[in-house]
């Protein structure tokens, strides 16, 4: 331990952002040093570097070994705090765009309420210093609307009072978000075309708008997103082989594209596992559904755990639907020990 430390202390003073957080966070972590590590992490340069969608995911693991996902939104929300007043920028748009970064990190790691109060505040003072349609909106918005989308999916069942809260702010705000991008982006730009999926899944009409820009840009990973969306609106159709070819081709285009662990990836078995349970839930004599159905969500289940871990809430969700699915299939030795990894107080799941 005390070379990772030597070690960490040398990384601490490198000038090059990229290799100082690639080897102190690895030597800290080896020489166990949680307090230092913690106060690296609420860096802003270092944050803003590992906050990344390239390397993001070794953030969230660091985070898990600081205590999990409750602590590190705890951290960010007092570093931003701190950091603000002491450098004067409540209400500058260098104070936006951290406080929209912190954001996006908080929705990486579960912690939507928090993600939300926050991201809702820098809308409300954009909208004032910005007016409403200003581009500067563009990103906080969007970060809403990617938060209520994966608020939503937490949730096993649609009654529950925090997934028809998630759809109701949904509905609200992606006219708004729809509207600030197609303002600012190109009819035919594969961003405008990500944006529209997410707020697509509050309003549907939008799916096709995003598939045609795909189509046209030949973006594989927007047509695996869409193809797997259209999947799900079809999921009642008469020939149950309508929403499997939209979910087969999804599977082979987010395997290929994505690779197998990758939320997108993820979501894909998830849906298509939810098309198999609603349709054994209304047509008898199917059990082989419900088999596949299985076989489907503990693909989603596998995948979770390795990207955002055991404890994250879309897991915890993701387990539930395993738990529920051996129940029905009379494997309650099995659903018992999946039940012994669910937090005794998995809220979205009651």
């Amino acid at each position: 331990m005390a070379y990772h430390r030597r070690l960490a202390a040398y990384f601490k003073q490198c000038k090059d952002i990229s290799r100082k957080c690639e080897e102190l966070l690895y030597h800290l972590l080896a020489a166990k040093d949680m307090t230092e590590l913690r106060a690296v992490l609420t860096e802003r340069e270092v944050f803003e570097h590992v906050s990344q969608d390239k390397h993001k995911q070794y953030l969230m693991k660091a985070w898990q070994h600081l205590g999990g996902y409750e602590e590190a939104a705890a951290a960010y929300t007092d570093f931003l705090e701190e950091y603000i007043e002491s450098q004067n920028l409540k209400d500058t748009d260098e104070g936006y765009r951290l406080q929209t970064r912190v954001g996006w990190f908080m929705l990486d790691i579960g912690q939507y309420d928090q993600c939300l109060e926050l991201l809702y505040k820098v809308i409300e003072g954009s909208l004032k210093k910005y007016g409403e349609k200003a581009k500067e909106l563009a990103d906080p918005l969007y970060a809403v609307m990617t938060a209520l989308y994966r608020k939503a999916l937490t949730f096993v069942y649609n009654s529950h009072p925090g997934y028809q809260s998630s759809r109701k702010y949904g509905e609200k705000y992606a006219p708004q978000c729809e509207m600030i991008h197609r303002l600012h982006w190109a009819p035919d730009d594969d961003y405008l075309g990500q944006v529209l999926l997410t707020c697509g899944y509050f309003k549907g009409s939008l799916l096709q708008d995003g598939r045609k820009i795909f189509k046209k840009t030949h973006n594989k990973k927007g047509l695996a997103e869409v193809l797997y969306m259209l999947g799900e609106s079809e999921q009642y159709a008469t020939d149950i082989r309508v929403p499997e070819a939209y979910f087969e081709q999804s599977m082979a285009l987010c395997l290929a594209s994505f690779g197998r662990y990758h939320l997108k990836t993820a979501r894909c078995y998830q849906l298509y596992g939810q098309m198999y349970w609603n349709n054994w839930s209304i047509k008898s004599g199917h059990m082989e559904w419900l088999e596949k159905c299985l076989e489907l969500y503990m693909m989603e289940l596998e995948i979770l755990e390795e990207v955002q871990g055991k404890l994250h809430p879309n897991t915890v969700r993701s387990r539930e639907d395993v738990i529920i699915i051996l129940q029905n299939l009379d494997r309650h030795v099995e659903a018992m020990k999946y039940n012994q990894d669910q937090p005794a107080d998995a809220k979205t799941i009651v």
